[in-house]
Order: C-alpha cells, then sequence, then structure tokens
C-alpha cells in the first residue's frame, strides 16, 4: 500500500541531490502532506535522516489504513485539520510497533520482550513526533481554524505538553528496555540446578501408574517429542536448526558396542514440507554426539 521512493534532484533545488517520498502504491502518487513536509522541511536534512523520517510516516499511515480503512491525509482534511486525531492514536500506534506492525483489539504491549528493540520505536516516535510538529505549524492557525488566536494559543500549548509527556514516557521505557536487555545477557546467562529439576518435572511424560498434571500437553505422543526436544537441547546443547534436522536414522547404534550416537548433519528430504528449511549452519555443526544411556 505504501512505499519510501527516493528521488534524484538537481543541487539547485535542494542542498542534497536526493529527496525521499512516501508514495500511496495504489494510487502509484506521492502522499499529499508527507509530500509537502518533505518539500518544506525534510529536504534540508541528511539523507539518512530523511529515510528514517519517512519509515517512520509509511509505518504510521500503514497503521491509520489497517484501522481506518483510509488515508492518514484524508482523515486529516476531511477533520479540518483537527490534531485530536492522531494525538488521539499515539498509544495505539506503540502498540502496534511493539507488536511487529500488527493491529488487533486482543494485542498486549509485551515491554519486557528481548525480540522488540525500544530505541528502534523510540526513534520512529521521534520522527513521528517531528511531522506532527509541522502539520500543527502549518495548520493550526487563524487561516484554517476558525477560533481565536487566543484559543489556539492555548490549545497548543497543552498540545506541545502532550507531546512533550509522550516523549518522555516512550524515552523512559526505551532506557528500561536497555536495563531489561543488559540483566538478561549478563547476569542470567542459564538455567540454576533447581530451575532445571523444576523444568523436568513439569515435561516429564505421563506414566501408568502416574499422572503429571502439571504437564500441559495432553498426549502422550507430543509429551515425549517436547520432552526429547528439551533433553537434547538442555544436555547436548543442539541448536534450534540442529533439533529440526533429526529424524528417526539420526540416532546410530555402534558396531562395538551398546552405546547409541546422534548424528547432527542436514537430511536434504525431498518429503520436507516446511517453507523455511533446516539446515546446518557451519561445517562444525557435522558432529556425531555420544548419547548416554
Amino acid at each position: 500500500m505504501f512505499v519510501v521512493k527516493t528521488i534524484k534532484l538537481s543541487k539547485k533545488y535542494s542542498n542534497q541531490n536526493h529527496i525521499v517520498l512516501l508514495f500511496d502504491t495504489s494510487a502509484t502518487v506521492p502522499c499529499l502532506y508527507p509530500l509537502l513536509y518533505s518539500l518544506t522541511a525534510l529536504r534540508f536534512q541528511s539523507f539518512a535522516t530523511q529515510q528514517s523520517d519517512m519509515l517512520a510516516l509509511k509505518f504510521w499511515y500503514e497503521f491509520w489504513y489497517q484501522k481506518y480503512s483510509t488515508l492518514f491525509c484524508e482523515s486529516f482534511l476531511s477533520s479540518k485539520y483537527e490534531p485530536e486525531i492522531f494525538l488521539s492514536e499515539i498509544d495505539s500506534f506503540i502498540v502496534f510497533l511493539e507488536n511487529n506492525k500488527k493491529l488487533g483489539t486482543n494485542l498486549i504491549r509485551l515491554r519486557s520482550n528481548i525480540d522488540v528493540n525500544y530505541m528502534t520505536i523510540t526513534q520512529r516516535l521521534r520522527s513521528l513526533f517531528k511531522y506532527f510538529v509541522y502539520l500543527l505549524d502549518e495548520y493550526w492557525n487563524v487561516r484554517y481554524q476558525d477560533i481565536t488566536i487566543k484559543e489556539l494559543t492555548n490549545r497548543r500549548k497543552r498540545i506541545d505538553l502532550f507531546l512533550l509527556s509522550k516523549k518522555r514516557i516512550f524515552g523512559r521505557f526505551s532506557k528500561r528496555s536497555l536495563t531489561v536487555k543488559s540483566e538478561i545477557n549478563y547476569n542470567f546467562k542459564s538455567l540454576t540446578n533447581e530451575m532445571m529439576v523444576r523444568l523436568y518435572k513439569i515435561i516429564r511424560p505421563d506414566q501408568t501408574a502416574s499422572i503429571n498434571t502439571e504437564n500441559p500437553f495432553s498426549t502422550k505422543s507430543h509429551q515425549l517429542r517436547n520432552f526429547l526436544i528439551v533433553h537434547l537441547m538442555m544436555n547436548y546443547g543442539l541448536r534450534v536448526g540442529e533439533l529440526m534436522l533429526l529424524t528417526k536414522r539420526s540416532i546410530k547404534k555402534s558396531l562395538n558396542s551398546d552405546s547409541y550416537s546422534l548424528i547432527i548433519t542436514n537430511t536434504d528430504d525431498e518429503h520436507d514440507s516446511r517453507l523455511r528449511k533446516p539446515s546446518i549452519k557451519n561445517e562444525q555443526s557435522y558432529r556425531v554426539i555420544k548419547l548416554d544411556r
């Protein structure tokens, strides 16, 4: 629906010879207000800044279209440049970014998820707020608003305070995410013995005389499979991709003893229907692991 494109310009029109624009692919034209924003303000920024800021606008326009099935430009124009339409959606947009640009009423904010890069989200929001300030500067004035100068000024002050408070909030949670990641990366590197015992207690498969009520999987086959997954990863250091390569033929009995070994190699299985087929990471990953009895 939306794509960011770079247009090459003559230097006499810009201190940079490139300008970055947001295009509506359904109409094959630039989006109106991002175009005006780029021509009047953003084009004087560095090329990297233009790309970063316009990418943030792309995400905002995707969010708006998913939620309202219309362009933000159309909504903004039809509201007679009412800033409340975008101010009221800032929190929803943050959740949209945190959940991998997915919109839904059942989504929740996962603040401690280490897969979420809050520094990137913070940068996107800063870029978006620059766009909001541009819209306020251009359209929140007596030319476009049918209210007194005093009312315009007072409300603009309240809006600026609101945006400042939002900046402080997402600035704090980006710093908090670094703290969380640091704790995970440096202070918590592996499971303790107590955690290991507890984990095995949970994943232990049902036995004839003993049903494991803590095991979240109901069928015996699933319980055995998941027990083997955890056991092999915990005790033999298998990567996820290596684990996904295992078949029944991966376990070989020694010719000279009763011991068994696990063969880690590519399978080249022509019947593997998975879209993303697993493979060995590097040459050192090809190995034979002796299994404990």
